[in-house]
């Protein structure tokens, strides 16, 4: 059994809360993106260099915005995470005691503490991939954004 197999009816088992986490992942890594373009167009406005035709008060609150837009991001993040995170080790858990249930009184060789070692450390091992993909996607994502703003600016410095 290759990686995949093992890994896919996980990410399978809750599918939606995976995606979920991946879309909020991607707001928390690309928002901070807006505080540079928003700073560059505020910086502009003071020195009378305006490029945009925002006052100083529009940047201010577009920067507002945006903070409270990246902390709601970054909360429904963390919480999608935790809870995703914590329903796959749960699955694990419970299946591996399920396993131990079916031996039956078969002795499997371990002492109590290595067996409960094993239901802390094999959750944490399997799932863990898993999770942390959902914030590489969103990193993924501002990468390119922040490539394609760079390139907007200046293609040769950016390359």
């Amino acid at each position: 059994m290759n990686t995949r197999h093992c890994l896919w009816p996980l990410l399978r088992f809750r599918l939606w809360l995976y995606l979920l986490g991946a879309v909020l992942s991607w707001g928390y890594y690309t928002l901070p993106l807006l505080f540079g373009l928003i700073l560059r167009a505020f910086f502009n406005a003071l020195s009378g260099e305006a490029e945009a035709r925002f006052d100083v008060w529009t940047l201010a609150g577009f920067f507002l915005g945006v903070q409270v837009a990246l902390q709601l991001f970054e909360q429904g993040y963390a919480a999608t995470y935790a809870y995703f995170e914590g329903c796959l080790k749960t699955l694990i858990r419970k299946n591996l005691f399920r396993g131990m249930l079916k031996e039956g009184e078969r002795r499997t060789g371990q002492s109590p503490g290595e067996i409960i070692n094993r239901f802390e450390e094999d959750a944490d091992g399997v799932t863990d991939p898993i999770a942390f993909s959902m914030g590489v996607s969103g990193q993924a994502v501002s990468a390119i954004t922040a490539l394609g703003v760079m390139l907007s600016i200046n293609p040769l410095i950016a390359l």
